[in-house]
């Protein structure tokens, strides 16, 4: 399994404070759940984009010290290494889910809801979860904006694209850029490994009309299909005609991407952002899910915890991350 402290991407940082790794010298960190303590916390796990949550919902209910780098957005926090190695894992989406159903965690949290061969493994196990929606992502669609092409620095005209003609794109009806208002370019569209949930969400919330058997294997390549977060960002700069897609939060939060070498499509004119993804005008807005297993013990510490992420307690850790809050 895999902390998920990652060093190579930097999303989440440790720092030593004062000279101590908890906060306030000695004294003992006051927990948020009566009872809780690095030894008997829950164990946690999650998807790329989750990271900071996760480890903030730590820091936070532990009462250990954090903070927010003002120039790079990271998470910094004083968890002891050892407690976030054995504590809080990242096996990306499916590898979490999967964990969840053979008891490697006692709680999850991912951007999507369980894929068809995760619920047949889950009810072949005989396992059932309980999925609870604790804040709002999307799916977002990006193409390059600056980048050398031809002697000189090429931006994708492009800035809007609508439902209809992303589903043209990857079913390769499209293929020119200038068939949607862009330059006689081909496109060169990426995609995401299968059970990513970047993949997932493409397929539930924009590939809605039905699709062959295989598609994705028969129509991409392995050159076209990206099999983590980052490398769909190197892929479209790389690439002049490329088009490919990730989550809001990893995008605008963890990677802090201004702007520079990627830009963002409006969808139906529709721009991905905090409001928009509030108010659900963005069409492929989905929620963030935080699961336990259904046979969890009520009277054990992961479920007093799990409860407190359900209460305003976490709440307020979904605001303080950045997420969009979810409102029913």
């Amino acid at each position: 399994m895999k902390s998920c402290f990652i060093a190579l991407a930097a999303i989440v940082a440790t720092v030593v404070f004062a000279g101590c790794d908890k906060p306030g010298g000695d004294t003992p960190p006051t927990p948020l759940v009566e009872g809780l303590t690095l030894e008997n916390f829950p164990v946690m796990d999650g998807s790329t984009s989750t990271v900071n949550v996760i480890h903030l919902s730590a820091a936070h209910l532990l009462g250990y010290e954090h903070r927010w780098d003002e120039g790079s957005g990271e998470l910094w926090h004083n968890l002891p290494d050892n407690f976030k190695t054995q504590k809080l894992l990242c096996n990306q989406t499916h590898g979490s889910i999967l964990n969840l159903i053979d008891g490697g965690t006692d709680m999850i949290f991912v951007a999507r809801t369980l894929s068809d061969d995760e619920k047949a493994y889950a009810e072949q196990k005989g396992v059932t979860l309980i999925e609870k929606p604790i804040a709002l992502d999307a799916l977002v669609f990006i193409v390059c904006n600056r980048v050398s092409f031809g002697g000189s620095n090429y931006t994708n005209p492009v800035n809007s694209l609508t439902h209809q003609q992303m589903q043209d794109i990857y079913t390769l009806r499209t293929t020119n850029w200038n068939q949607v208002g862009g330059d006689d370019l081909e496109i060169v569209p990426f995609v995401r490994n299968q059970n990513s949930g970047s993949q997932e969400l493409m397929e539930s919330l924009v590939m809605t009309e039905p699709l062959p058997d295989d598609f994705w294997e028969d129509t991409f390549d392995d050159r076209a299909t990206i099999s983590s977060m980052f490398p769909m960002f190197s892929a479209v700069v790389d690439e002049p005609g490329g088009i490919g897609y990730t989550v809001y939060y990893y995008l605008w939060k963890m990677m802090s991407w201004g702007g520079g070498e990627i830009k963002v499509l409006e969808v139906n004119g529709v721009q991905p952002d905090y409001d928009n993804l509030l108010n659900r005008t963005y069409p492929f807005t989905a929620p963030v899910y935080l699961m336990v297993r259904d046979d969890i013990d009520r009277e054990s510490m992961a479920y007093k915890v799990y409860e407190a992420m359900l209460s305003s307690v976490g709440q307020s850790i979904i605001d303080e991350s950045g997420y969009v809050p979810y409102r029913k």
